[in-house]
């Protein structure tokens, strides 16, 4: 099977420009101390907007401005991206992938798994260095599980 280059960038042009629709996430987004650590990693990495998701598809946190490009898109394709390293690591006998990049001319974005549940994302435009994307996101990554386990705890409980 061949990958057409000029699918991925077709798709990616559709998906800038569609209407910006304001985000509202639910399920972790009611933790201040979820919203301040994703406000210091969008400010600290000089990014456009940081959300997380769960590896069902569904948008559970976000913070930041994405413009034009729709989330339920994005959202979709990288929970496909995510399981589609997850089947390629375990076709090889490998352990899954935790953390990928991608970088375009205008937009980039570094996804990241935190826990068994969740997938951080981190989009960037042309003007911010995707290395310093990494470094800060592999710092905040840390704090950031700590605060979803206590999350996760919370709900058990509650339920």
């Amino acid at each position: 099977m061949k990958l057409d280059p000029e699918f991925y960038h077709n798709l990616l042009n559709s998906l800038s420009q569609q209407p910006h629709v304001p985000i509202v996430a639910s399920g972790w987004s009611h933790s201040a101390a979820l919203i301040a650590l994703m406000k210091r990693l969008q400010e600290e990495a000089s990014a456009r907007h940081v959300f997380i998701i769960e590896r069902t598809g569904k948008q559970t946190a976000s913070y930041g401005d994405l413009g034009h490009i729709g989330t339920t898109d994005l959202t979709a394709l990288v929970v496909g991206k995510t399981l589609a390293c997850d089947a390629l690591a375990s076709l090889v006998d490998s352990s899954s992938f935790s953390t990928a990049s991608i970088e375009g001319k205008r937009w980039g974005a570094h996804f990241s798994t935190l826990g068994q549940n969740a997938i951080l994302i981190v989009v960037f435009d042309h003007q911010t260095n995707i290395d310093r994307v990494r470094m800060r996101v592999r710092r905040a990554t840390t704090e950031l599980n700590e605060v979803m386990t206590l999350l996760e705890q919370d709900t058990v409980l509650e339920n």
